[in-house]
């Protein structure tokens, strides 16, 4: 009902704030809108998504806009650390590439018109979705909004066959160059368990990466504070549907440190 000059439209009209984001696992869209504005924003938001058409020739200038948007990520050393980082502990899983994806898949892109439109039918269903409605609302009504205007979607999610990561069984090891200037930066990176709530060791990588590295550490007032070796350290625990990284980084101010770090 809406193509996207008049979706754009009423979304600006209602001064609502419209955006996305999207991760190895999940992509979320979000509108935050004035609570009078719900059910406008639930038909918009609902025909988009059971509905979706658009022409190939939108699809190739958005595909190539992706292309423009790797290009910029490449201008990033922590984005080519990732990259590398990811593309070397993994061998079979799809987390071995970014989220962006791998440079000649994203260089393809705008010749896969086709792909798209079965990519949309095959993930942009009922059952692979979550709607979350928070702020001034009243539960009956709304839920009452949602059956009139997702109701009648048509299922048929298909789980798509991603393959098991296998054992890890030594260290892995690999360098990456930026084409541009900056200190060194170190990542180490563990294979940790999958998000799970009642995973009592996803809740002990959680709690370790803060005792262990966080700023009263011992590492934190030994490498950054005291000796000053660092300009930083983070330590990040994945929460990803499947086994991924627990990865420490840090940026070492002087190359000759690197070893000791």
């Amino acid at each position: 009902k809406y193509p996207g000059d008049v979706y754009d439209k009423l979304v600006t009209e209602m001064g609502a704030n419209a955006n996305a984001f999207t991760s190895s696992d999940v992509t979320c869209y979000y509108l935050q809108v004035a609570s009078e504005d719900l059910e406008k924003t639930m038909e918009l938001e609902s025909d988009r998504f059971q509905n979706l058409w658009y022409e190939e020739d939108a699809f190739k200038t958005e595909a190539g806009a992706v292309y423009g948007e790797y290009r910029k990520s490449v201008t990033s050393p922590g984005f080519v650390l990732e990259e590398t980082l990811m593309n070397t502990a993994f061998d079979t899983h799809t987390y071995k590439h970014t989220t962006i994806g791998f440079v000649e898949d994203i260089q393809a892109m705008p010749s896969m018109y086709e792909y798209s439109l079965s990519f949309f039918q095959r993930y942009y269903r009922p059952e692979n979705v979550v709607l979350l409605i928070v702020g001034d609302i009243k539960t009956a009504p709304t839920l009452t909004l949602v059956k009139k205007y997702y109701g009648n979607w048509q299922k048929g999610y298909v789980t798509p066959p991603v393959p098991a990561e296998p054992a890890q069984t030594a260290e892995r090891k690999a360098e990456a160059s930026f084409d541009g200037r900056t200190l060194p930066i170190m990542a180490i990176g563990y294979k940790g368990p999958a998000f799970d709530p009642e995973n009592v060791s996803m809740a002990a990588c959680m709690l370790l990466g803060d005792l262990a590295f966080g700023e009263t550490s011992e590492i934190h007032k030994k490498l950054v504070l005291d000796e000053q070796r660092v300009q930083f350290l983070q330590a990040n625990p994945s929460m990803s549907r499947d086994p991924e990284l627990f990865t420490i980084n840090t940026m070492i101010r002087d190359s000759g440190d690197v070893a000791r770090v």
